[in-house]
């Protein structure tokens, strides 16, 4: 019920102390009266408790992660400061979760370390390795007849991702032998690390070379560069790769060189079919000091699943040799069958 409270304004000529108590007494008629005209409106939708233990409450006029702002039936509007507040009561849902966004905690102390933790970046989020991902390939080739031949090759690979950082080693042999003398005798490999600097993908990648047929003792590379890539994600995929480094090479015919060399490489992957896989890759080795002594190798691959670990694998390998020694050809090229095992 609502009664209705006149605040009456009057003129005094010499009441002397007795003015003054009228006026106070005026004064907390006007207070009690807007008093419980405010309550009669309903409970205030929010109350706050103090640090000291004092209680004030009103309606919310503004929240920020510094202050609350409420309307009081008796005060008007006042700001509190978030780290005098202890706790805090409302019934209205939606204002909870106004309020709780910035006020989360019932503990001073408590509030402070959360406001200090949301005031610093967060902390890096843990990165899980990706497991390994090995892949052996194998073929053979075994003819007895007007062509005795028998021809082996296998290439294994292994590779794992952590977060920006890529560890990956592959290699191949091969070994043939038609009519008794040797047509492949070869052993290569390539160690490969990746990592982000300054949001720049590099790499650092050192790969080693055996050739019996090509008189070639061994050949040792080591390089480091950049990678560009073009195209990435689950789709098709092309990246570029721009190096350099040192090449040695020792043959059994006494040739030895050490020159400093550059690499360039495209790389590139598609699905075909959403099963198979095709894989592309040309790589340049040059001579930084005389362009005209390079080698190109480009290496094509099928893969097409049988199973969840078992493919079927067609590549074709090429080898181009612009300084090759003497009474060796130039190029090489091999195409190999076979199955491809990953686990």
């Amino acid at each position: 019920m609502n009664i209705p409270i006149f605040c009456l304004t009057h003129r005094t000529i010499d009441l002397g102390s007795r003015r003054t108590v009228f006026a106070m007494l005026v004064a907390l008629l006007c207070a009690f009266g807007h008093g419980e005209i405010a309550r009669a409106d309903g409970p205030p939708p929010v109350i706050v408790t103090f640090v000291n233990g004092d209680r004030v409450s009103g309606r919310v006029v503004s929240v920020t992660a510094e202050q609350l702002q409420i309307e009081t039936p008796y005060a008007g509007k006042i700001s509190i400061r978030i780290a005098a507040i202890k706790d805090w009561q409302a019934a209205d849902d939606k204002l909870r979760q106004r309020l709780g966004a910035f006020l989360p905690l019932k503990d001073k102390a408590r509030f402070v370390e959360a406001k200090k933790a949301r005031s610093q970046p967060p902390p890096p989020q843990v990165t899980k390795p990706e497991p390994w991902q090995r892949t052996v390939n194998f073929a053979y080739a075994l003819a007895r007849g007007n062509v005795n031949l028998s021809d082996l090759n296998l290439a294994f690979s292994l590779s794992r991702k952590y977060g920006s950082h890529r560890f990956a080693f592959s290699s191949f042999g091969r070994y043939g032998v038609r009519n008794g003398a040797e047509i492949a005798d070869l052993l290569s490999g390539v160690m490969r690390y990746e990592r982000t600097v300054a949001k720049l993908p590099a790499f650092t990648e050192t790969s080693f070379e055996i050739d019996r047929i090509k008189r070639l003792d061994h050949r040792l590379t080591e390089n480091i560069g950049l990678i560009y890539p073009v195209l990435k994600g689950e789709g098709p995929t092309l990246s570029f790769d721009f190096g350099t480094g040192l090449t040695q090479e020792v043959y059994s015919t006494g040739l030895r060189r050490t020159t400093a060399s550059s690499l360039l490489r495209a790389t590139a992957a598609q699905k075909l079919n959403g099963k198979a896989q095709f894989n592309e890759q040309v790589t340049l080795f040059s001579d930084l000091f005389n362009p005209a002594g390079y080698r190109l190798q480009t290496d094509v691959s099928f893969t097409m699943p049988i199973t969840k670990h078992v493919a079927l694998r067609l590549t074709g390998l090429n080898r181009f040799d612009h300084r090759p020694p003497p009474l060796v050809k130039r190029n090489d090229f091999s195409l190999l069958t076979g199955l491809s095992f990953t686990f």
